[in-house]
């Protein structure tokens, strides 16, 4: 779709900075700026007639009137060697706000129009410079907070994950076309496949899409931060671990029972790696219907987490401490022990503690200080033992979010349809429609396939200057 406005943007976050960016893109891009821009050497060329990857510098100016309104940098792209694909100029100016805003309203004067929503990113894709997870990898970028997280969306945006991609959906071409071609030949009762080599092509081929599908769950731990969930009765120091850890008052302390009624978050960075620290709601039987939703959530979150962190104090009875053991769901993750308070109990309060949580199957308790800042470093360092092979290598291929996680995982379905369709020799017309269905997911992931109403769900998160 042949794409005839310009669009313009400031690609700088908002407030008061010494140096700011404007961007405009489209096929009228040079013509307009050079409207409002007037170049401060008398020998120089119009932007228009200026080469591509070339900064000139000069005034901004009031296309009416001629007034000055400051001076910067304009850097020339050409079309198509330019990020949008388009003609394309950057100016830099200084960073006040009112500056910015009166330079987008003279440039909207002369006929460009501010931005929508990751429309420059959009047009990227559109022209072709990006493929749609490259671009979903722009924002991941944008966002990322920790070393893994960056090097998972560097990758995403380089084109290893969609070269990776490509690969197995070339492999299911391959066997989708052998079968294609038997149906052509349908009426000579020709087989250009054993069933059992492709029996086994699929299986190999549905191992690989799975186990790239099943890669999210750690891309979305390395992304948001690897979800650390600490439950346990009410008032056993759930809250004040949390805010040891974290070193700051997050969450509300109190001797009330049932001061925390809903989910409180906080991140923590240990050697580099990201943990979202999940504070819950005690786990008990209640009657308060605000207490029981936060309860509600705290099973949810168990759920999730990657790590449950099971607060106790020692002096809780056997029966209290099986209650909350019941009432954790059934796909909890490992769960560590926490044994809280070790200054206030005995020696053999927590070793009854301990060969309770041995019946039950926990196999892993220390004994801490909860409000004692350097008593928590037990637990940063219990988290770096745990987590420290969940890092995202150089290179590594991991999907990154749940579009792509969702197709792939149709892609597996498709095939492990076309596996039972061959123990059960169904006739070959069913097995190639299977096998066109997993393709055809296989190019969602890299936007083989693509909709306006999929653009705007993905573009609808990125900042207005992407």
């Amino acid at each position: 779709m042949p794409i005839h406005d310009t669009i313009c943007a400031v690609t700088t976050p908002a407030g008061v900075s010494a140096v700011a960016m404007i961007k405009v893109s489209g096929p009228s891009a040079l013509s307009l700026v050079d409207r409002i821009f007037v170049p401060k050497r008398r020998d120089a060329v119009s932007l228009a007639q200026t080469e591509g990857y070339q900064m000139v510098y000069g005034h901004l100016v009031d296309h009416s009137t001629g007034e000055m309104i400051d001076d910067g940098m304009a850097l020339v792209y050409r079309a198509p060697h330019s990020y949008t694909g388009e003609e394309m100029v950057e100016l830099t100016l200084h960073g006040s706000p009112l500056i910015l805003s009166l330079v987008i309203e003279q440039l909207c004067a002369v006929g460009a129009r501010v931005a929508e929503r990751g429309e420059f990113t959009r047009r990227a894709v559109l022209s072709g410079k990006l493929t749609l997870g490259g671009a979903e990898a722009v924002n991941d970028v944008i966002l990322a907070t920790n070393r893994s997280a960056l090097r998972m969306s560097l990758t995403q945006m380089t084109g290893r994950f969609g070269t990776r991609v490509a690969e197995l959906r070339d492999g299911l071409i391959r066997v989708a076309s052998l079968l294609e071609l038997e149906l052509d030949f349908s009426e000579e009762d020709v087989d250009f496949v054993s069933r059992p080599e492709l029996l086994q092509s699929c299986e190999a081929l549905r191992a690989e899409v799975l186990s790239l599908s099943e890669s999210y769950r750690k891309g979305e731990a390395v992304k948001r931060g690897i979800p650390i969930a600490i439950v346990g009765s009410p008032n056993v120091g759930k809250s004040t671990l949390l805010n040891s850890l974290l070193g700051e008052d997050r969450a509300i302390v109190s001797d009330v029972e049932g001061t925390t009624r809903d989910t409180i978050e906080g991140h923590l960075f240990v050697d580099g790696q990201e943990f979202r620290l999940i504070d819950t709601a005690g786990l008990r039987e209640t009657d308060d219907p605000v207490e029981s939703l936060g309860i509600g959530r705290t099973i949810r979150e168990v759920g999730s987490a990657l790590l449950v962190l099971w607060m106790i104090d020692p002096r809780e009875t056997t029966e209290a401490v099986s209650e909350v053991w019941r009432r954790l769901p059934s796909e909890t993750p490992e769960v560590v022990a926490l044994l809280n308070k070790s200054d206030e109990t005995t020696a053999e309060e927590r070793h009854r503690m301990s060969d309770h949580l041995s019946s039950l199957g926990i196999q892993e308790v220390i004994n801490i200080i909860g409000r004692d800042s350097g008593e928590a470093k037990k637990v940063t360092d219990l988290l770096h033992r745990h987590f420290a092979n969940l890092v995202v290598a150089e290179g590594e291929v991991v999907v990154s979010n749940l579009r792509q996680a969702m197709a792939l995982r149709r892609a597996a379905d498709g095939l492990a349809r076309v596996e039972e369709g061959l123990r059960a020799d169904q006739p070959t017309v069913l097995l190639a429609q299977d096998l066109r269905d997993a393709t055809a997911a296989m190019g969602e992931v890299i936007g083989d396939v693509v909709t306006e109403d999929l653009l705007d769900s993905i573009f609808s998160h990125f900042c207005i200057g992407k």
